[in-house]
């Protein structure tokens, strides 16, 4: 019976250890940054200047790799477009673009603040580094996007 007394008491006590009451602050992303921006995609890496603005506009202007250089991503009002050379494409980018995949995770990231440093998306398991409200890091699916 004292054995069964004591297994109760220590279950209670790591019961309360787990689960007490500390005050964990929401991870807030910043909604308007601007930043050096590299993503890795498998064997792809694009670098280039990256802006989003309090409207949720974002701007991604590849510098590398050099045959891309200049190739502009915009976000804005939903819609999708690429800017490359003379050339403009509208509309809904392809599903598994890199740049795409980011930006939805940057979106989702400012709209849902939460606890943890992780959320799901439509492209899977979305893990952020944030610190003081700066993205430094996402990694999601095979794709890994750092901010500096």
């Amino acid at each position: 019976m004292n054995k069964i007394i004591k297994k109760a008491v220590a279950t209670v006590m790591v019961m309360l250890l787990l689960f007490s009451c500390s005050e964990t602050e929401e991870i807030k992303i910043k909604p308007d940054f601007t930043a050096t921006l590299t993503i890795q995609n498998n064997d792809i890496t694009l670098k280039g200047n990256f802006s989003r603005q309090l409207d949720g506009t974002m701007e991604y202007i590849l510098t590398q790799p050099q045959n891309l250089s200049g190739m502009r991503y915009v976000f804005s009002e939903n819609m999708y477009t690429i800017y490359f050379h003379n050339m403009e494409r509208s509309g809904d980018i392809w599903q598994n673009s890199p740049v795409k995949i980011i930006f939805n995770a940057i979106n989702v990231g400012i709209n849902t603040p939460d606890i943890s440093n992780t959320i799901m998306t439509e492209n899977g398991k979305c893990v952020y580094y944030v610190e003081k409200g700066i993205i430094k890091k996402i990694e999601i699916s095979k794709v890994v996007a750092v901010f500096e």
